[in-house]
């Protein structure tokens, strides 16, 4: 049968394609499903260091998210918004400077990538970060989550563009790849039924 476990997280295009059928078979209280998500998750190859780093320093200092009477389970795993205190206490890395979560004002040329479906960056941060970039463009991903230019989860439309916005980003910048196929991008086929 299928591995059911790696259909719940929802970080490309694939996975929002699976959002109907795992959302139906919950429903119907499908016990394949089910026992699924009573399964730990897979061992990550996730850079956890890292990430504890990043989460403890610059983000759980400056939060909002953390809700310290249950952050609660996400389907698929750990969720960031969703780390407690006593990790950071634990990892111990030093908290930086409230200027790290300043808005970065610049008119470098700078292309911003959304996914219609991203669950940990919305396309609304994307236009946030926007306001203070004087020379930005905003691109959101029809069907897309969290990594659109990632080719290994995708069809490397949108990799493709940031590759010839990288070579010259003013083409992009006035408008003249309407016709890329990141902007064509048809809603996803979504798989209903297992």
């Amino acid at each position: 049968g299928a591995d059911l476990v790696s259909l719940i997280p929802v970080s490309s295009g694939n996975d929002i394609k699976r959002v109907p059928a795992i959302m139906d078979a919950i429903a119907r209280l499908d016990p394949i499903i089910l026992e699924a998500l009573k399964v730990s998750p897979k061992v990550s190859d996730f850079a956890w260091g890292m990430r504890f780093s990043v989460w403890c320093g610059e983000a759980l200092p400056f939060s909002n998210r953390y809700d310290k009477l249950h952050p609660g389970q996400t389907l698929g795993g750990y969720e960031s918004a969703a780390i407690v205190p006593e990790i950071c206490e634990i990892w111990n890395v030093p908290t930086l400077e409230q200027s790290v979560i300043d808005p970065v004002i610049s008119n470098v040329p700078t292309l911003i990538f959304a996914g219609e479906f991203d669950p940990l960056t919305p396309p609304k941060w994307g236009k946030l970060a926007a306001e203070t970039l004087s020379n930005a463009r905003i691109v959101n991903v029809r069907g897309e989550a969290h990594l659109p230019t990632q080719q290994w989860y995708g069809d490397g439309c949108a990799m493709g563009l940031a590759v010839e916005f990288i070579k010259d980003p003013e083409p992009l910048l006035l408008d003249l790849f309407s016709d890329h196929c990141v902007f064509s991008r048809r809603a996803p086929d979504y798989i209903r039924h297992f």
